[in-house]
């Protein structure tokens, strides 16, 4: 089991920054706004308490205005003003013009009587009173025969007051954020540090110690619980380890193969040996090699649980003809095999029931009579892909050289196991098949240059009107790239489950993808498009990748379709969010889509011209008129006849969307 690594850029140092970055600025809010609601609760039951007094002074200080009693008003302001929360009073006489009285307390702190006559002295001295907040009410003379205003009364109240009152309030509220921030800063540091730096750290450290000679003993564990981002990265490592394992015992198969081949003086036991290369190393239930057809004389070795046995049973010629329905076709996979479909039973009637399976793969070796070889897998494992054919096209591809110079295949044997490797590699990330789109044609060339592909392209699924094209493109070669072009297809394609839109998709990715790539130096670019069928609407975001073509028919010019967006990176992670922009596109029957990889236009002649971007758009723009399928194939062509004699140094991807 791996150890953590030390990582000097920390990524629980940077989330837990960002994190409490904004908890902070939240919890500052809430806490200004909880003592802007402790004061104002404060300061409104005051201003209930004024409201209280109005009730109990209302009629003496009613009576004494009705009566002109100035000693009686001033003994009642007097014991007013002995209550706490009262800073001053101050009464003013409607009856009388100009009469007013009160008690306020003055910039000294004590409280002043106001001449009763003379308004200027009130106003001047109840000036001081702006600086409180007050209640104002009228004051009422009530007989038996009316009910007059005398007066109005304002009682005022101190803000140093409502802050005396909520102070210690005040205290405990910041105190207790500060102890919870502090708390939870330690918490989480600990926590990120634990589920997710050692997890990350196994698997960086994992990555930079693969060695094809050890696989056995380098899965890794990155104790994680659920299936979340961390658990689809331990398993997609897994299975690019178990896929290089694979690939590793293949051509090991191959290169003993090959370092036999000399001792060959016939054909067949080559034949036979290529048989039990291939059989081990398939998942096969049961395998048949039918050679030496002559003149109805047929030999057939049957190898049932991986324990071969000679048996007399003829391919007819029927069975023959029935797969191989072209002479140049040397591969045939039929999976899902009935027993009721014909090819079930032309077998059937020849060989025992217990070798049958339910994937077959027909192998005819051309130029050797009809030599065969039928491998079969259970129902219970997967069916043959691109990888097993490709293998089983190595196999072929050996026995074809071997029959023209055997001593040439020692000399190459490495180079064709690795180029085989590669292959395996490169194949098992590709689509299978290219969706069908309604009201969309959509077509793919893909050209890997001599080792393993840096570009990617995939299409997903997402719903039966929404479907995904990505193209990409990771730096560096070989199976480092691999292995990232392989991570970065799985957390994609987990992140349209999670995510709607194109932008969602890559920020979510890029969160993913920038501790991988920080510690490799490594960079993927990429343009994602989301196809809406039902409002023939495209969606699309652009990290840092070629353009789009656009060929529209309302226009009689290209257009580029290239959204502001940073490759997918460690150095541009934390500003991807704010650079990456989604546009959209509303398509009309005939408008075309044209996405590709540097490869196509860096491309270059013996003259050491390159190809170039313009050359590129306008060969696209004399090809729109026709199907996405004839054009990529067309512009493929061009390239070739643009190159000629020169080896193809880069990967090229073409991808053609139309809209019928």
């Amino acid at each position: 089991m791996y150890s953590s690594v030390k990582i000097q850029d920390s990524i629980a140092t940077r989330l837990l920054t960002v994190v409490f970055s904004i908890y902070f600025v939240v919890t500052l809010s809430v806490t200004i706004g909880h003592m802007s609601a402790e004061y104002f609760n404060a300061k409104e039951e005051i201003l209930q308490e004024l409201l209280l007094y109005e009730q109990i002074f209302n009629e003496g200080i009613a009576g004494a205005l009705w009566n002109v009693d100035e000693d009686q008003l001033l003994r009642v302001l007097h014991g007013m003003n002995k209550i706490p929360t009262l800073t001053g009073i101050k009464v003013i006489a409607d009856t009388l013009e100009g009469w007013g009285v009160g008690i306020v307390q003055n910039s000294e702190g004590n409280f002043v009587e106001i001449d009763p006559f003379k308004r200027e002295t009130l106003v001047q001295e109840t000036g001081i009173l702006n600086q409180y907040f007050f209640h104002q009410f009228d004051v009422y003379f009530e007989s038996k025969l009316e009910r007059v205003q005398v007066g109005t009364v304002f009682l005022y109240a101190s803000e140093n007051m409502v802050f005396n009152k909520v102070k210690y309030g005040f205290v405990f509220i910041i105190v207790n954020s500060l102890i919870k921030t502090v708390a939870l800063w330690f918490i989480f540091l600990w926590v990120s540090r634990l589920l997710l730096n050692r997890p990350l750290s196994i698997l960086t450290q994992a990555t930079e110690k693969i060695d094809l000679e050890t696989l056995e003993n380098q899965t890794i564990d990155v104790r994680t619980k659920g299936r979340n981002e961390l658990k689809i990265l331990e398993e997609t490592f897994n299975e690019m380890i178990q896929k290089l394992l694979l690939a590793r015992d293949r051509s090991s198969s191959v290169r003993e193969f090959n370092s036999r081949i000399a001792d060959f003086q016939e054909i067949a036991p080559m034949l036979e040996a290529a048989f039990f290369a291939l059989v081990p190393n398939e998942k096969i239930t049961n395998a048949t090699l039918f050679y030496d057809w002559q003149e109805n004389d047929f030999s057939q070795k049957v190898v049932a649980h991986q324990q071969p046995e000679f048996v007399t049973v003829p391919p007819t010629l029927e069975l023959t003809q029935t797969v191989f329905r072209e002479t140049s076709e040397e591969l045939v996979v039929m999976n899902d095999i009935q027993v009721d479909e014909v090819i079930y039973s032309l077998y059937h009637e020849h060989a025992d029931e217990n070798i049958l399976g339910s994937h077959w793969i027909f192998i005819k070796i051309k130029d050797l009579n009809p030599h065969l070889i039928i491998l079969f897998r259970s129902m219970t494992e997967a069916p043959f892909d691109s990888t097993d054919l490709e293998y089983c096209r190595s196999m072929i591809e050996a026995i074809h050289v071997a029959q023209h110079n055997i001593a040439s295949i020692l000399q190459n044997a490495r180079i064709q196991t690795e180029l085989q490797t590669a292959r395996n590699i490169q194949f098992s990330f590709l689509p299978k098949e290219i969706p069908q789109i309604p009201g969309f044609e959509l077509a793919v060339e893909f050209h890997p240059a001599k080792e393993v592909s840096g570009d990617y392209y995939d299409f997903i699924q997402i719903n039966e009107f929404l479907t995904g094209i990505v193209i990409a493109d990771v730096s560096g070669k070989g199976l480092p790239a691999a292995l990232y072009v392989n991570i970065a297809r799985a957390l994609l394609r987990d992140k349209t489950k999670q995510f709607q839109t194109p932008q969602e998709v890559l920020s979510a990715l890029n969160q993913s993808l920038q501790f991988e790539l920080g510690e490799t130096g490594r960079f993927l670019t990429m343009t994602y498009v989301l196809i809406d069928a039902r409002e023939s609407m495209i969606h699309y975001v652009c990290a840092g990748h070629e353009p789009m073509v656009l060929l529209s028919v309302s226009k009689t010019k290209y257009d580029l379709l290239k959204p502001k967006g940073y490759p997918l990176s460690s150095i541009h992670a934390d500003l991807f969010d704010h650079r990456i922009q989604q546009e959209s596109y509303q398509m009309q029957s005939g408008d075309l889509i044209f996405m590709y990889t540097d490869g196509v236009t860096d491309i270059t002649n013996e003259a050491n011209e390159m190809f170039g971007e313009e050359a590129l758009y306008e060969m696209v723009e004399r090809f729109s008129d026709q199907a996405p399928q004839q054009l990529t194939k067309q512009i493929y062509d061009h390239l070739n006849q643009f190159r000629k004699d020169v080896a193809q140094t880069d990967d090229i991807t073409i991808i053609a969307l139309k809209k019928q």
